[in-house]
C-alpha cells in the first residue's frame, strides 16, 4: 500500500558437517522504495536470515541488513558458550567486513532466539533427507 516493492526468496541448502548433512536455511529479501523521485536511485534495502544447527555449536540464526553501503547484524546463539565465542570474534569479523568495502553499523550476538514478530519465520524443511 505504501508503494514499497518486496521481494522475497528463500531456499535450503545441504551443508556438510563433518559425516553429517545439515540444513542451511536461506531467506533473502530486497525491499525497494518506490515512492522516490523519478530522478533519484530508488533505495534498496536487503534482508538476510540465515538459520543452521552444526555440533557443537548448536542452533544459530544470523539476520543481517545492508542498506546503501552499511551493514547491520544480529547473531542469536541458543547456546550461552557459543554466544560467548562468537561475541570474542565480532572485532575480527568487523575488521574484515570493513575491509572488504562495508560500512557496519551493528554487529552483535546474543544468546537465545530472535523475536519474530510479523515476519515470516524460516522453520520447517522443504526436504527430508531421511525420506
Amino acid at each position: 500500500p505504501d508503494g514499497t516493492q518486496l521481494t522475497t526468496w528463500q531456499l535450503e541448502l545441504p551443508m556438510r558437517d563433518q559425516r553429517d548433512i545439515v540444513p542451511l536455511q536461506i531467506k533473502l529479501q530486497r525491499e525497494q522504495d518506490a515512492k522516490r523521485e523519478q530522478t533519484e536511485k530508488p533505495e534498496t534495502l536487503w534482508r538476510v536470515e540465515l538459520a543452521f544447527d552444526m555440533a557443537p555449536l548448536g542452533p544459530l540464526q544470523v539476520q543481517a541488513q545492508l542498506l546503501q553501503g552499511s551493514l547491520s547484524s544480529q547473531i542469536w546463539a541458543e547456546r550461552d558458550g557459543t554466544a560467548q565465542l562468537i561475541r570474542a570474534e565480532l572485532d575480527h569479523l568487523r575488521q574484515r567486513l570493513t575491509a572488504a568495502g562495508l560500512t557496519v553499523a551493528e554487529l552483535a550476538c546474543r544468546q537465545g532466539t530472535p523475536p519474530q514478530g510479523p515476519r515470516t519465520a524460516i522453520d520447517q524443511r522443504f526436504v527430508d533427507e531421511t525420506a
